[in-house]
């Protein structure tokens, strides 16, 4: 559940802040799992 809510997160600063914001989530993403 945590993992479905962090994806919606990283889709919305995606959508806000570009492909910084992406990258940052996907090394979040990564890391965490």
């Amino acid at each position: 559940m945590a993992k479905n809510l962090a994806q919606d997160a990283g889709k919305e600063a995606i959508e806000k802040l570009g492909w910084c914001a992406r990258i940052v989530f996907l090394f979040y993403v990564d890391y965490a799992n």
